[in-house]
């Protein structure tokens, strides 16, 4: 993939940062998930994005860790209101002139005491896994080996694995350049936006448990931990290619240390 391209990829993730980073300002005691993903949603469009991979998602207190999630209606946008001091997550997937991205956010209000130190465990644990999936895709094992290797390193840090209530347990899936025709949304997901996905086979385009895709290519990941009372994941683009994978936003830094 050319550099241009990947740089509009991260482009793309960038502004979605951004609009998620603005839109939770707006997370505020009494708005509901629907509101916030409303809101979101108005601010993608007045950025110019028409198109989404899937449309924005956000997980108040006890609905971020997916605890009891058994349908994909259960992962919808509620009435549910956000309380004081819950922690939530935001998600969303933008069509940026072609070029999707998928990003997910965590968030928390000033916690104290112990709230406040489960929080910081749980960034602990996921900045540990930000440094070491680059390196398990540039190791010799699988992407179904990578889905243990973090099913693994959860548990081991008393953190709940998030990622066996996804649809088909999915840790990431690939990415690929969109220009959709149509806008039309099953489950907030994009089927225009899908279709590059769809048509190489959706199984061999997902990060699962069981999973048998070649590890190169774009990927978005989105490691996802479950604690008490509460669930917290990062999303973000990751590029493999000849054995080496980084994140995008790493590559560009590198980048701009060798200017």
């Amino acid at each position: 993939m050319k550099k241009t391209e990947l740089k509009s990829y991260l482009q793309a993730q960038t502004l979605c940062e951004q609009v998620l980073q603005e839109a939770s300002v707006f997370c505020q005691p009494g708005v509901s998930e629907k509101e916030i993903c409303d809101l979101i949603l108005a601010q993608f469009r007045r950025q110019g994005v028409k198109h989404f991979f899937h449309q924005p998602f956000a997980w108040f207190g006890d609905r971020s860790r997916f605890q009891d999630f058994i349908t994909p209606l259960h992962f919808m946008p509620t009435a549910r209101k956000l309380l004081k001091d819950e922690a939530f997550i935001l998600d969303a997937a933008p069509v940026v002139d072609g070029y999707i991205c998928d990003v997910g956010l965590s968030f928390a209000p000033q916690f104290e005491g112990e709230t406040l130190q489960e929080f910081q465990r749980g960034q602990k644990i996921l900045q540990g896994l930000y440094q070491s999936i680059p390196k398990l895709f540039e190791s010799e094992i699988s992407v179904a080996d990578i889905w243990q290797k973090v099913d693994q390193e959860l548990r081991s840090q008393n953190a709940d694995n998030c990622h066996q209530f996804y649809p088909f347990e999915v840790l990431g899936h690939r990415v690929y350049k969109s220009n959709p025709t149509v806008d039309f949304y099953l489950l907030r997901f994009g089927l225009g936006s899908a279709q590059n996905i769809l048509s190489h086979g959706l199984f061999s385009q997902l990060l699962g448990p069981k999973s048998k895709s070649p590890k190169e290519g774009l990927w978005a990941i989105e490691p996802h931990l479950g604690l008490k009372g509460f669930g917290m994941k990062f999303e973000e683009l990751i590029y493999v290619q000849d054995g080496k994978a980084q994140w995008l936003k790493q590559m560009h830094l590198q980048e701009e240390a060798h200017v």
